[in-house]
């Protein structure tokens, strides 16, 4: 998948039910991440409160963080495997359209 399709298939989530615009940054910075990565399948990544900054100069509290993760893996955007403190970082999936998100999905690891 392409970051163009990623893009694609997040506008058409948009229109059929607005993302907020926490939402929309996170799934950008997971996006970016993925991209700057070089498109695998799974990919490490820490969301941490001051990697995602709001518009204000406040940050997006870790707890809000994770309801974002799990809203977009509810709405089929993202995968996720949830990591293990400071000793192992999340693993996240850039969902196509054809595939849904799940927590936990199916994981890299045992695959």
């Amino acid at each position: 998948m392409t970051l163009i399709d990623s893009l694609k298939i997040l506008f058409k989530e948009d229109d059929r039910n607005p993302l907020s615009p926490e939402e929309l940054r996170v799934y950008i910075n997971l996006l970016k991440e993925w991209n700057k990565l070089g498109r695998p399948e799974w990919f490490e990544y820490r969301l941490a409160p001051k990697a995602v900054p709001k518009v204000e100069p406040n940050v997006i509290p870790k707890s809000t963080l994770m309801r974002i993760r799990e809203r977009l893996c509810q709405r089929g955007l993202i995968q996720y495997v949830s990591g293990n403190g400071k000793v192992k970082n999340p693993l996240f999936k850039i969902c196509d359209e054809t595939k849904g998100g799940t927590k936990g999905g199916t994981n890299p690891e045992t695959n």
